[in-house]
């Protein structure tokens, strides 16, 4: 604004002659001035309003830039709103529509599109229904859409506002992976309870706070659930059987409760009609902090499934007796005729005629191994049926290793010097005693040290290392043969796999290190087995050691002797029960070589009782299988009569199971001898009397 001109007066100095009269001069002064006074107070108020246009002009411009920048922000949110956001009126035609519901609707949802042509029958009536009750409060609808990805779900909220005028404002939220998501999660409950219902499976919850059972409908099914049962923890273990599985399930809930550990048991349960059932129940805790912990779980109903089981068993168990009475059987008619060969074999050994001719001696022993492979392998057979029906009797008590050892590498040197394999010394293991039975460890030290024999190399050696670690000792056997491959060493304890070796001249049944493991796991320890393809092979037993054995354990090994005795012995009376011939003169010849005995043979039980009634034996040999009286028949006689009760009367059987065994000494047998027998055997009972 340009500044105003200030208006002022110019006093000059008039000529004295010339002076007006001085008060009209005066008033025109006093005019002018006033008159220049209201001009520039009016100029000053020009000048204040000019500025305070100025300013509201710059406010009105923020205004208006506030206002621009607040819709462009609307602008901005209303098209980038995670929901559909629509205006529409009350034809359901689009007025305004955002990006996110043109998304949701597709190309077709243009500004004038109709709503409603969107909507499958029964969300058109929802919408309709919807609009014409909308208020800025009003309820939503689940609409289902045709879009160009199919069809798809929303929730809608609908209502008006007091811009809106007559039209309606439309928010859409998709919710298809939800409504998806629920029917798949519907489908699979509906599947699950097929399962469940196929595989007879109910659930169950129990909650501490208010101290009440939650049953499924299959769950009543299976128990059935008394409907006036009350709902409290005693109340629901009213179902299970009292007893042994009433308190597991008691115990199992509490070690749930204080530890959280879930349990899996079988237990037998009540049904309404006092039948009983079983069941297998599955729980666990669930503690959600802030409340009192819950515990859920399942309910299967496998009743048929334990009874299968128990008639599997129960056949499993009676093919196993079987089995075992086959071999039993089996092995009574092998070790018959096998008692004849080996003992004729060990008789004819010490004939002159035989001593007097290689030829002979070489064929007699022919013989001879050819039974004892066969013994051998009916003796393994019985121990592999004793160990698979559990009837394999074992005693547990101290062994020293050292004297054990030594006697099996004694017993296997003649086959070693056979094939010039080099032994170790027998002192390797003196104090160490371990937990076992004796004769079972012999017998499997022996089928390993033969292995090492057999297996190995000619000029060969075998060595025994033993170490003790804390409660076990470790005996590893080892050869430097051929060795295993890994494939072989993986069937290693299969039954009647000899992996190969059957191809060659080994002897062998493919019995020994089954039977071998077995009899080590039966006495508490382990066999394990390394080998390498061409260095050799070792096989390692652990057993316990014995507790509290600080002095070795020693063992007597008992041999007999045929040498005839110059010394003049009492006479020894001999009864032989027997009922084969070849056996009974078998045994004939045998005491024809003895000094001071006197043998008398009976072929039945009736001879034998009459025999013994006769002339009282000292040594009562009794035959187990008899015509007319069994052996066990006999012995009943014999202990009832007076005159004989104190005759040591032992039987001869070819049963050898142990179970026969047990039942023959405890029905009064001395002693039980199984066939076939070492005529040293019978020598030693005829030594034991004369001590």
């Amino acid at each position: 604004m340009s500044k105003p001109r200030q208006v002022g007066t110019s006093l000059r100095t008039a000529p004295a002659s010339a002076a007006p009269p001085c008060r009209e001069a005066d008033a025109a002064a006093l005019a002018a001035a006033e008159a220049e006074a209201n001009s520039l107070s009016l100029l000053h108020e020009l000048q204040v309003h000019q500025e305070e246009l100025a300013q509201q002009n710059e406010s009105l411009q923020e205004t208006r830039d506030q206002l621009s920048a607040s819709l462009s922000r609307y602008v901005e949110l209303y098209e980038t709103a995670p929901v559909g956001m629509l205006t529409l009126d009350r034809q359901t035609t689009v007025l305004q529509a955002n990006r996110r519901s043109r998304e949701m609707l597709g190309l077709d949802a243009s500004i004038g599109s109709k709503m409603i042509a969107h909507l499958n029958a029964e969300s058109q009536g929802l919408l309709w229904r919807a609009m014409a009750v909308a208020t800025p409060a009003s309820p939503g609808a689940s609409l289902v859409l045709s879009s160009r990805d199919g069809l798809r779900s929303f929730e809608a909220e609908i209502g008006v506002g007091a811009a809106a005028g007559d039209n309606v404002a439309l928010v859409l939220t998709d919710i298809s992976n939800r409504v998806r998501a629920e029917a798949k999660l519907a489908r699979m409950r509906e599947m699950l309870e097929l399962s469940n219902r196929a595989a007879r499976i109910g659930h169950w919850s129990f909650d501490l706070e208010p101290n009440r059972w939650t049953w499924s409908s299959m769950a009543h099914e299976i128990l059935p659930i008394p409907s006036d049962l009350a709902g409290d923890f005693e109340a629901g273990l009213v179902l299970i059987k009292a007893g042994d599985s009433r308190e597991r399930l008691r115990a199992a809930f509490a070690a749930a409760l204080r530890r959280g550990e879930p349990f899996d048991l079988d237990l037998q349960v009540l049904r309404a009609d006092g039948s009983e059932r079983w069941v297998r129940a599955l729980g666990k805790v669930d503690s959600v902090q802030g409340r009192e912990p819950r515990l859920y779980g399942t309910l299967q109903d496998i009743d048929d499934r334990v009874q299968a089981e128990r008639i599997r068993v129960e056949r499993a168990e009676a093919a196993n007796r079987g089995k075992s009475a086959f071999l039993a059987n089996v092995s009574h008619e092998l070790r018959t005729p096998l008692s004849a060969v080996l003992g004729f074999s060990e008789l004819l050994a010490r004939d002159e005629a035989v001593l007097g001719s290689e030829m002979a001696s070489q064929q007699l022993g022919y013989i001879a191994d050819a039974g004892k492979h066969l013994l051998a392998l009916v003796d393994n057979l019985l121990d592999l049926a004793r160990v698979e029906a559990g009837e394999l009797k074992l005693l547990l008590e101290p062994v020293e290793i050292g004297p054990l050892l030594a006697e099996c590498l004694m017993l296997i040197s003649r086959l070693a010097e056979g094939r010039r394999i080099s032994l170790p010394c027998s002192d390797v293991a003196a104090g160490l005693v371990v937990l076992a039975d004796r004769t079972r460890l012999r017998q499997v030290l022996l089928n390993l040290l033969s292995n090492a024999v057999k297996y190995n190399r000619e000029g060969g050696s075998i060595a025994v290392a033993l170490t003790c670690q804390g409660a076990e000792l470790s005996i590893a056997i080892s050869d430097n043969g051929s060795g295993l491959l890994p494939e072989q060493l993986a069937t290693l304890f299969q039954p009647f796999n000899r992996l190969g070796a059957e191809a060659s001249q080994t002897e062998g049944t493919g019995l020994g290190l089954v039977i071998t493991r077995q009899l080590v796991e039966a006495m508490g320890g382990r066999l394990a087995a390394r080998s390498s393809a061409g260095l050799g092979s070792v096989f390692t037993v652990c057993l316990p050691v014995a507790p509290g054995t600080g002095v070795p354990v020693g063992a007597e090994v008992a041999t007999g002797t045929d040498q005839h005795n110059d010394v003049m012995l009492p006479l020894l009376r001999v009864l032989y029960v027997e009922d084969n011939r070849v056996l009974a003169e078998m045994m004939r010849q045998f005491f024809r070589r003895m000094d001071g005995v006197e043998l008398e043979i009976a072929g039945d039980g009736e001879a034998g009782i009459q025999a013994a009634r006769r002339r009282r034996p000292d040594l009562l040999l009794l035959d187990i299988n008899l015509p007319r009286l069994n052996g066990f028949e006999v012995l009943a006689l014999v202990r009832a009569d007076p005159d004989l009760a104190s005759v040591r009367c032992v039987a001869v059987s070819a049963i050898a199971m142990d179970s026969d065994v047990e039942r023959a000494l405890s029905a009064g047998f001395d002693d039980y001898i199984t066939k076939p027998f070492s005529l040293g055997t019978i020598r030693q009972l005829v030594d034991k009397l004369r001590d």
